[in-house]
């Protein structure tokens, strides 16, 4: 496994340095809706990414280093959650959420510093079949949400929250705003939501050695979101 360079920490850092210095200068954060890109197999609109920088949001910050989620890290969410019907963007379906991101006890304390999760886009595969125009989220424009792009893939923006120095064996929240430009899709009479793909970001100087931990290229197969039944 090839290590990671040290300017992936310096990337990630400064990425921090940007934001912070954008919270300062900025009253007070915004909320923005990004749509998926349907035009690139990941990342989010352009036009999208243009509007949340000029209502305060900062640029795109280009990082290295996104890796995948086995073994270590799991995404769920709950199923049920509450929507409301829309019908497009001006008016579109609204859903309130959290992810729950939970770390293995065996996680190396390297991949935990300075950890953001990585929303790369709309999941291509996701079984219900949502148009990947019509797949987006609501964030601010200040942390924890940010802007960053792939260096392996420039152009194609992604959002992150940052979540800090975490610990092995950790439970962690996300806090997500579904938006869908359109009809919701119902399965046993419950609204299903929309499946993205992530990625994670942290600031190791070296990657550990297992296998099933993927350095992602430029195809971004991360994994997904799973979903999981309340009890």
């Amino acid at each position: 496994m090839p290590c990671i360079r040290r300017s992936t920490r310096v990337t990630v850092r400064g990425l921090l340095v940007v934001a912070l210095l954008l919270c300062a200068s900025a009253a007070s954060a915004l909320p923005v809706t990004l749509y998926a890109d349907r035009k690139a197999i990941s990342g989010f609109d352009p036009l999208d990414v243009a509007a949340a920088i000029q209502q305060g949001a900062a640029e795109p910050i280009p990082v290295s280093g996104l890796i995948g989620g086995e073994p270590y890290f799991t995404v769920t969410t709950p199923d049920g959650i509450p929507g409301v019907k829309g019908k497009n963007r001006k008016k579109p379906s609204l859903g309130t959420s959290t992810w729950t991101l939970r770390i293995a006890e065996e996680t190396p304390a390297e991949l935990l510093d300075d950890f953001f999760l990585v929303v790369l886009g709309h999941d291509r595969h996701d079984p219900m079949k949502y148009k990947t125009k019509k797949v987006g989220l609501e964030i601010s424009t200040s942390l924890p949400w940010l802007l960053v792009e792939n260096e392996s893939a420039p152009g194609m923006v992604h959002l992150a929250f940052h979540l800090g120095d975490l610990e092995a064996g950790g439970v962690y929240e996300i806090p997500i705003e579904y938006r869908v430009a359109g009809k919701l899709k119902k399965k046993h009479g419950e609204y299903i939501f929309p499946r993205y793909a992530i990625a994670f970001l942290s600031a190791p100087l070296v990657v550990p050695e297992p296998s099933s931990l993927a350095l992602l290229g430029g195809a971004l197969a991360a994994g997904w979101v799973a979903r999981k039944r309340t009890q």
